[in-house]
């Protein structure tokens, strides 16, 4: 299913632009991850690629009509969301926090193996059959992050938008989970996730956009010198790189440095 903003513009009252005149297409299939530095807009805008927030101009396509016209089953059904910040019950068991994404489908005649299906599925590929049944209030961040993708993948929807997906995990961890979303492509899901470990998306050959102050997407360009001059415009900082195996990797230069 594809996911399209139009002509989207958005600032909070009279502040700054957080997203200025930005069209894109998320087709099925698709793998994107939004860059940018802090305060930059990325929350801000995956809020308006959910439709919790409207565009000052422009607007968000889903199913060939505005977002805003969707009802909240239909977005449940449609687009699963991973928050940055949420806060959940600590008496709650792991796995009673991400079968709360199977809610939008309860009701049916197959809804208990629908959802037992689904708790085996996300078990293997986050590994976390031995921690479906600890308190949240014993987890480590890491491992409750990886609840929470969870909770995404039981949702099965065919769009997935996820919010620093990699915080709090392992560089292990954070390597299965560009694997997941490139899995998660294959099988025909739009995945749209923000990210500051941008190496780790162009290692896996997702398509980058960097999300600089002001509101300019740009899409992040192949050559290395563009890529470079690209990272030091939004960071200020000096960047260099190196090439390894088939991908550039791109670090921060210390006082000039090379």
């Amino acid at each position: 299913m594809t996911l399209e903003a139009r002509g989207v513009s958005f600032a909070y009252g009279s502040g700054e632009s957080l997203v200025k005149g930005f069209s894109a297409l998320f087709p099925p299939g698709s793998v994107t991850a939004i860059l940018g530095p802090n305060g930059a807009g990325k929350t801000t805008f995956l809020k308006l690629l959910l439709g919790l927030l409207k565009p000052c101009e422009g607007e968000i396509i889903c199913k060939g009509k505005s977002i805003s016209e969707t009802s909240h089953k239909e977005r449940a059904e449609t687009i699963s969301y991973l928050p940055q910040r949420s806060v959940q019950p600590q008496e709650w068991s792991l796995w009673e926090l991400a079968e709360k994404g199977g809610f939008p489908r309860r009701g049916g005649g197959s809804f208990g193996e629908f959802i037992q299906k689904k708790k085996r599925e996300a078990g293997e590929l986050l590994e976390l059959e031995d921690l479906w049944e600890r308190p949240i209030s014993t987890l480590s961040g890491g491992e409750l992050q990886r609840g929470l993708i969870a909770r995404c993948l039981v949702q099965d929807c065919p769009i997935l938008v996820m919010d620093e997906p990699m915080n709090h995990l392992d560089l292990a961890h954070r390597l299965r989970i560009c694997g997941l979303f490139d899995r998660l492509s294959t099988e025909g899901k739009t995945v749209i996730y923000a990210v500051h470990d941008f190496n780790i998306s162009i290692q896996f050959n997702h398509r980058l956009f960097v999300l600089k102050k002001g509101g300019e997407f740009v899409e992040a360009p192949k050559e290395r010198g563009a890529m470079e001059s690209l990272l030091k415009e939004t960071y200020f900082v000096d960047f260099s790189s190196i090439d390894i195996h088939d991908f550039s990797y791109y670090y921060p230069k210390k006082n000039g440095s090379n």
